[in-house]
């Protein structure tokens, strides 16, 4: 059977792996904007102008002037048709951010990429204006002196200023509860499957598992295993709406051995036949 997965778009060759977008470029490419899709980059847009509706993991997101919405390596996205979107994606790979071990906080200790801890979307400052504006200033320089070191720097200052706006609305303060909260949702995304037992991460975390749920429900507000099973559960959606992967490929890659197991806990999960929530969305 020929199938194929959800579109996954990589970041182009390019001497540095960091750049800023005009998005009606984006927009322009509607063979690919339009389509579902995963990015293997990291994205934020930021909109200077326009209103609609642009769709996150099958959540529809509202935005206005002024707003930002990023999107995390790996989530699925797409741009409606006839969007009036204004503005720009800053679109960056992990080996462009990340120089040393610090480095790693920007992605797994900040909030701004996690979309359960709300707002998902912020409002763009005058700070973060500028910033864009001398990214796009400098991106354009060429063959400036260190000009990646400096596009990197203003690239930390503009996730620092978003991470501040983020956590000015949601009251979100540092502490341990957050930092294990951060750690544990590292842990799942780098081993999404049906096999991973909370027990190991658990044991990396170093950390009991009912100590986990009671400081889990800070944030998420529910338990370690329900939590798993929603980002499962998420994973399959998309690989069933987005791709055309058969049933027993889609069941192998999520880690089940058997795909008759792997109906059963769909169904168990949702009351419905893989087969049938796939043809709902194809």
């Amino acid at each position: 059977m020929n199938s194929s997965p959800i579109s996954i778009y990589h970041f182009k060759e390019a001497a540095i792996q960091f750049e800023v977008v005009d998005i009606q470029k984006i927009l322009s490419m509607k063979e690919k904007s339009l389509v579902a899709h995963r990015l293997r980059f990291h994205q934020i847009l930021v909109i200077t102008d326009g209103s609609g509706f642009h769709e996150v993991d099958f959540k529809v997101i509202e935005f206005h002037k002024s707003t930002i919405i990023p999107v995390a390596m790996g989530q699925v996205q797409r741009f409606e048709p006839n969007s009036e979107m204004r503005g720009y994606a800053i679109v960056f790979t992990s080996d462009f951010l990340i120089k040393e071990s610090l480095d790693y906080n920007y992605l797994f200790n900040f909030t701004i990429f996690i979309h359960n801890i709300t707002p998902i979307l912020c409002e763009c400052n005058e700070s973060i204006e500028v910033l864009v504006g001398e990214m796009l200033r400098e991106q354009f320089a060429g063959g400036q002196f260190e000009q990646e070191a400096y596009l990197r720097n203003l690239l930390l200052s503009f996730l620092i200023q978003i991470e501040r706006k983020k956590r000015s609305y949601s009251e979100i303060e540092p502490n341990q509860t957050l930092n294990l909260y951060l750690n544990f949702r590292c842990e799942i995304e780098q081993n999404i499957s049906y096999k991973l037992k909370i027990v190991d991460i658990c044991e990396k975390l170093s950390i009991s598992p009912k100590q986990l749920n009671r400081q889990l429900k800070q944030y998420h507000n529910t338990t370690a295993k329900k939590y798993i099973d929603e980002r499962i559960l998420l994973e399959i959606k998309r690989l069933l709406s987005y791709s055309t992967l058969s049933m027993k490929e889609i069941a192998y890659r999520i880690g089940f051995d058997d795909p008759t197991n792997f109906t059963k806990y769909f169904k168990g999960k949702t009351g419905q036949l893989p087969s049938v929530y796939r043809l709902r969305y194809q």
